[in-house]
């Protein structure tokens, strides 16, 4: 507990009014930047995990399928999978524009945007190449389909893992860490 200032000796009639405290220079965050940068961090490296388990696990392993019963599985995959992604891609997209417009002290406005160029990626790859073979494969398998979407899923795949690194690069320029 601090002790209490010394009285102010003041001339009789002046009123002494205490310094406003110095503002920080830049826009006004409502969130702490280590809080920003940790949420954006989570919700990103949630998705380079997720991405690595459908590409190297989930993926792969449609060709073994039950063709009788694939649409049925490839839908409840879909449907499942969905439950984890739709809160996450918004979440780390919009984070991304956050940091990107105004990085928090330490934090390279260059890397900001890279990280915010390949979120883009992947809402691009996702839109262009997956979201298109989805719908292919939810009719029944075809090979052709499956294989294009495990070749594409490497361009999501790629871009999440550098976001990945990005994600924990901006974390420790912040925190002022220093490499070896």
């Amino acid at each position: 507990m601090r002790p209490p200032p010394p009285p102010a000796t003041r001339a009789p009639g002046i009123q002494c009014r205490r310094a406003a405290a110095p503002r920080p220079e830049g826009p006004r965050r409502a969130i702490a930047p280590m809080t920003l940068l940790l949420l954006h961090a989570a919700a990103t490296l949630i998705l380079v995990g997720l991405i690595w388990t459908i590409q190297l696990v989930h993926y792969p392993l449609r060709a073994y399928a039950d063709r009788a019963s694939f649409a049925d599985c490839h839908e409840r995959h879909a449907q499942r999978m969905a439950w984890l992604v739709a809160p996450l891609m918004p979440t780390e997209l919009v984070l991304s524009i956050w940091i990107a417009r105004a990085p928090p002290p330490g934090v390279s406005p260059a890397l900001a945007w890279t990280g915010l160029a390949l979120v883009l990626v992947t809402w691009i790859a996702t839109a262009m190449t997956s979201i298109p073979a989805h719908r292919t494969l939810a009719r029944g398998f075809e090979g052709s389909a499956h294989r294009y979407l495990v070749r594409t899923n490497w361009i999501r795949t790629l871009a999440w893992t550098a976001r990945g690194a990005i994600a924990i690069a901006m974390l420790g320029a912040h925190a002022g860490w220093k490499a070896a």
